[in-house]
């Protein structure tokens, strides 16, 4: 192998950041009939991830002492690419959406700064089933409606 791609080095050309935004307390509020649970976002971080041989953007939504994690495939093909161009939208993002990973994580200011997620608890971990601006309490009426 050449220079700089042993098992966990980065590719040169895409480079990973950290971007945060903090937050008021977190707050949730259950919501039983659909077994979800609605929380506030305290900070979120935007990564680049790898599997295999393609990378998705994963954002890492911490509540309090918990953090949840979201994979949106913006480099796949598909039904995949569909689905992470909507979650970009929920959380604020502009389109046409990020092609890469990388410029998405370069347009990280178009995403909400206060943001609510809707978590269910799946096996041993918890799944991002929903997010979007919390300022907006009508936005919530939406999500839960949809």
């Amino acid at each position: 192998m050449g220079r700089g791609y042993g098992k966990r080095a980065r590719l040169p050309y895409v480079h990973e950041r950290r971007l945060r935004r903090k937050q008021a307390a977190p707050d949730r509020l259950a919501v039983p009939s659909r077994g979800l649970t609605w929380t506030r976002v305290s900070s979120w971080t935007l990564r680049r991830h790898q599997k295999l041989d393609r990378y998705s953007l994963r954002i890492e939504y911490r509540s309090g002492a918990t953090t949840f994690y979201e994979w949106l495939a913006l480099e796949h093909d598909g039904a995949a690419r569909e689905i992470a161009v909507a979650k970009w939208r929920k959380l604020g993002g502009r389109l046409p959406a990020p092609a890469t990973v990388k410029e998405a994580i370069t347009r990280y200011k178009e995403l909400h700064t206060d943001i609510k997620i809707a978590v269910r608890h799946d096996g041993k971990y918890w799944r991002v089933i929903n997010s979007g601006p919390a300022a907006c309490g009508n936005h919530l009426k939406q999500l839960l409606s949809s």
